[in-house]
C-alpha cells in the first residue's frame, strides 16, 4: 500500500521539472525582449544625437558664412562699419 502512495509523486517529478523549465524559458525570453528594446532605444538616441550635432554644425557654418558675406559686401560697397558688429562677432554671441 505504501508503494502505491509514492508512485504519483515520482510521476509528478517530471511535470515539476517541465514547468520549472518553461518558467525559466519564459523569464529568459522576457529578458531578451527587454534587452533588445533597450538596445534599439539606445541606437535611436545615438542616431538622433548625431543628427542634432550635424544640424547644429551646419547652422553654425551658415551663420559664419553669413557674417563673412555681410562683411565682404559692406567692404565691397565701401560702407563704414563703425559699430564693429561683423568684425568682433558680437552678432554671433548675441545669437547664442
Amino acid at each position: 500500500m505504501e508503494r502505491n502512495m509514492y508512485t504519483p509523486i515520482k510521476k509528478n517529478r517530471g511535470m515539476v521539472t517541465l514547468l520549472t523549465a518553461i518558467v525559466i524559458l519564459v523569464l529568459l525570453s522576457i529578458m531578451v525582449i527587454f534587452a533588445t528594446k533597450v538596445g534599439l532605444f539606445d541606437q535611436r538616441m545615438s542616431a538622433n544625437e548625431a543628427r542634432y550635432k550635424e544640424a547644429f554644425t551646419t547652422a553654425e557654418a551658415g551663420l559664419d558664412f553669413a557674417v563673412q558675406k555681410f562683411d565682404y559686401e559692406f567692404r565691397k560697397a565701401g560702407i563704414n562699419n563703425t559699430c564693429g558688429v561683423l568684425r568682433t562677432k558680437t552678432m554671433r554671441t548675441f545669437l547664442h
